[in-house]
């Protein structure tokens, strides 16, 4: 039987880790899906902002972090948090 992202998901999940997941972007509908829990005026619960300055090139990074809706969640129980 092939392992499947969401098969893996769920075992490690079983085994009790914690884990974290990337997103590839030939997942449309997941893609479609996590992209529009960060458009427009949506309550974002955590952002973070580090600027680092070095060989005279000025880099931003942005974190945001939004709870799981319940309709992702349907498919990938026990998944908590989305990241950008």
């Amino acid at each position: 039987m092939p392992c499947t992202p969401r098969r893996l998901f769920r075992w490690c999940l079983e085994q009790g880790a914690d884990l974290l997941l990337t997103l590839k972007l030939n997942q449309m509908i997941l893609c479609r899906q996590v992209d529009y829990q960060f458009e427009g005026k949506r309550r974002i619960p955590f952002i973070a902002t580090h600027v680092e300055k070095w060989h005279g090139r000025e880099t931003r990074w942005n974190l945001s972090a939004n709870e799981t809706p319940e309709h992702i969640k349907a498919n990938w129980p026990g998944c908590a948090w989305i990241v950008v």
